[in-house]
C-alpha cells in the first residue's frame, strides 16, 4: 500500500501579523514564514529575515514536535532540556492560540514544541 498523498501548509508573515503576532523587525506581509510537509513524515521550515545569514549556522535551523497537550508539551521540554539543554523561548499560550516554546537540546540543536494551531 502507498502512503497518502503529502500535503504541504504555508505561512505567510501577514497571516501571523494578522493573528496578533509580533516582530522585532518589519517582514514583508507576502513572505512565507513558515511551512510544513506532511506526509508519511513532517519537515518544517521557517525563514530567518531577522538575520538573512546566506547560509545556515547551527542554532539557526531546529526541529518542530507537535504535541496534543500543554502538559505533553511541558514533558517533552522537561526531557529535551535534561542533561544540560536550556529553554530559550518559555512554552506559553502563543499570539495564535497554541501553546508554543522554543528549548535547546545538549547538543545545541532547537526544538519548536508547539500544540498546533489552536
Amino acid at each position: 500500500m502507498f502512503p497518502s498523498p503529502a500535503t504541504l501548509d504555508i505561512i505567510t508573515y501577514g497571516e501571523q501579523l494578522d493573528r496578533g503576532a509580533q516582530f522585532p523587525f518589519d517582514p514583508p506581509r507576502d513572505a512565507v514564514a513558515h511551512g510544513t510537509l506532511t506526509g508519511p513524515f513532517t519537515l518544517g521550515g521557517g525563514d530567518d529575515l531577522q538575520h538573512s545569514a546566506e547560509k545556515l549556522e547551527r542554532g539557526v535551523f531546529g526541529f518542530t514536535a507537535e504535541v496534543e497537550s500543554p502538559e505533553e508539551g511541558e514533558r517533552l521540554i522537561e526531557q529535551l532540556t535534561a542533561g544540560g539543554g536550556t529553554v530559550t523561548m518559555p512554552f506559553a499560550k502563543a499570539p495564535w492560540g497554541a501553546h508554543f516554546g522554543v528549548v535547546e537540546d545538549r547538543f545545541g540543536l532547537a526544538w519548536n514544541v508547539t500544540t498546533g494551531e489552536r
